[in-house]
């Protein structure tokens, strides 16, 4: 029969290893306006991005010595610009004041340019959403994640 302490040691070992860990998982997705594009011109478009219950993100500009949620484009040549919605107030242990964090479901307005240059056809766009997710006693580390839309240009 197993002791208490090694039941323990094998419970907290499966918790904490990689194989076992249950970090949140975020989810994200870019949806465009309009399927196609001319070049030169715009295409606006939404980026949704998901945050598990119980955990937040740090609006920009995030406190310091904490990253904050950042979306970015990967195309070489498309301008990005992200539109980022008001964070909500949160205070947190260790910081003055409150602090203004993402919570659920967060809809960011993005523009996307495509270079006056740019290839006929079919393209797919890339956009990296950067965030670090925190809770009331914990933060992990920073992590991204990639998301595409196709769009054909004309």
């Amino acid at each position: 029969m197993l002791s208490t302490g090694i039941i323990k040691l094998l419970l907290g070992a499966l918790l904490f290893s990689p194989a076992g860990s249950m970090e949140p998982v975020v989810t994200a997705k870019l949806t465009l306006a309009s399927s196609t594009v001319v070049a030169g011109k715009s295409v606006r478009g939404t980026a949704t991005v998901t945050i598990p219950a119980g955990w937040h993100a740090y609006a920009p500009p995030a406190p310091d010595g904490f990253h904050a949620f950042n979306l970015k484009g990967l195309n070489s040549g498309f301008g990005f610009k992200a539109s980022y919605p008001a964070g909500k107030p949160l205070e947190v242990a260790g910081q003055e004041g409150t602090v203004m964090v993402y919570e659920g479901t967060v809809k960011v307005p993005v523009t996307i340019t495509v270079p006056s240059k740019a290839k006929k056809g079919r393209t797919t766009l890339k956009m990296q959403v950067d965030y670090q997710l925190c809770d009331d006693s914990t933060c992990l580390r920073p992590d991204s994640k990639t998301v595409t839309a196709t769009v054909t240009v004309k």
